[in-house]
């Protein structure tokens, strides 16, 4: 029996393979360009959740520190205190200037610097006859002043433990952290006994002090007023007060009585202080 040999399947040839759709092309390609379309989104999206928003620094100068850091805090930003200066036109405890300045763009969560004004650096004497000695402390620590000198002294009138009298007299203006002397009353003195009713009447109560002091004017081309002022037992008094060209220097030795204090003036800024 003749046995059949099947028919091998006839091969293609490549060129007769059907060929891919164009479109799966384009398919794949939207597929590849709308994930990383989506990539970029999700990172930009993130990014903005993550990244603190801008703010505008407000303008917080005028305002007391305690305002002016709610403030602060209530727009997102951190209040610190980067320092603080005394200053004749602008009350104690306000702000003075900020750093970054007011209008300014920055991140939430930036630290603004305060600069904080410490008020005048002078103050008034208080009168303090008629306070007894206790009552006089507690008014010189409230006027930001010491006792520098303590004496006592019988007197007829001034019951005892009260002030007799005092230097610099009530309503001088010095600068704060000045001594002042007091005279405090022994009452009656015994029969026979002195009444010394004024500061410095006693032997010895008062002495020569002396103190160089020395100014520099600015070296900018211009002229400077140079005011040196003397505070002693017996009161205020200027002994220099001249223009003198930039970069002049100014040396003087000073004599005063008792507590002498010495203030230095470059254009009505103080620029030295020396109490002895």
């Amino acid at each position: 029996m003749q046995q059949k040999i099947a028919n091998p399947r006839p091969r293609r040839n490549r060129a007769d393979q059907a060929l891919p759709s164009p479109w799966w092309g384009v398919l794949v390609l939207l597929l590849v360009t709308g994930a990383m379309v989506l990539g970029v989104c999700g990172t930009y999206w993130m990014w903005q959740r993550t990244n603190p928003r801008e703010v505008l620094v407000p303008k917080v100068s005028g305002m007391r520190r305690e305002a002016a850091e709610a403030e602060l805090r209530r727009l997102g930003l951190v209040p610190r205190v980067a320092g603080e200066r005394h200053s004749e036109s602008i009350k104690r405890d306000v702000v003075i200037e900020t750093r970054p300045k007011a209008n300014r763009v920055v991140k939430e969560g930036r630290a603004v610097d305060l600069l904080i004004s410490l008020g005048s650096a002078y103050t008034k004497v208080p009168d303090l006859r008629k306070m007894s000695e206790s009552e006089a402390r507690r008014a010189l620590r409230k006027a930001d002043l010491v006792v520098s000198k303590h004496t006592e002294s019988y007197h007829s009138k001034v019951k005892p433990g009260y002030i007799i009298a005092q230097q610099p007299e009530g309503g001088t203006q010095v600068p704060r952290g000045s001594g002042v002397q007091v005279q405090v009353s022994m009452g009656p003195a015994p029969r026979g006994g002195p009444d010394r009713s004024a500061l410095g009447g006693g032997e010895g109560t008062s002495e020569s002090r002396y103190l160089r002091v020395e100014a520099v004017t600015p070296s900018d081309g211009h002229d400077h007023r140079v005011r040196i002022v003397v505070w002693d037992e017996n009161g205020e008094r200027v002994i220099y007060d001249h223009t003198r060209g930039p970069g002049s220097t100014v040396r003087r030795r000073v004599r005063g009585v008792g507590l002498v204090t010495v203030q230095v003036f470059v254009d009505d800024e103080l620029v030295e202080q020396k109490t002895l």
